[in-house]
């Protein structure tokens, strides 16, 4: 795999979290079976008519499959943003606790600049 630039600024976790939850809900929204009925319904004791009800089943369950996992990756974002912000925190703590080693400055400095201070 190819390395990838990529920069993630303070709230960029967040919104992808918030996104994925977007869709999920969307996707939970989502009424398959009303239209796909009306063909059944259409076409009484015919092969259309059963086969319906088995596709309509089919994409629900699908639809409710890819909405679990649009959960499943939001929530897992959620959990790195937390992670992310609990490890800056431990390490501007202790950045501060060095004394000496570090200047008090630039400890601020790097915790103004990840929007902690």
């Amino acid at each position: 795999m190819a390395d990838a630039d990529i920069r993630i600024v303070g709230g960029d976790l967040e919104m992808l979290a918030a996104s994925l939850g977007e869709l999920r809900d969307g996707i939970g929204s989502l009424g398959l079976s009303g239209p796909l009925e009306r063909i059944g319904a259409a076409m009484p004791g015919s092969r259309s008519s059963g086969s319906t009800g088995s596709a309509v089943s089919g994409l629900e369950s699908q639809r409710a499959s890819l909405g679990s996992r649009y959960g499943d990756v939001g929530e897992g974002v959620r959990d790195l943003a937390s992670a992310h912000r609990r490890n800056d925190e431990f390490v501007a703590r202790e950045a501060v606790a060095i004394g000496d080693a570090v200047s008090e400055a630039s400890v601020t400095q790097w915790a103004r600049a990840r929007g902690m201070m």
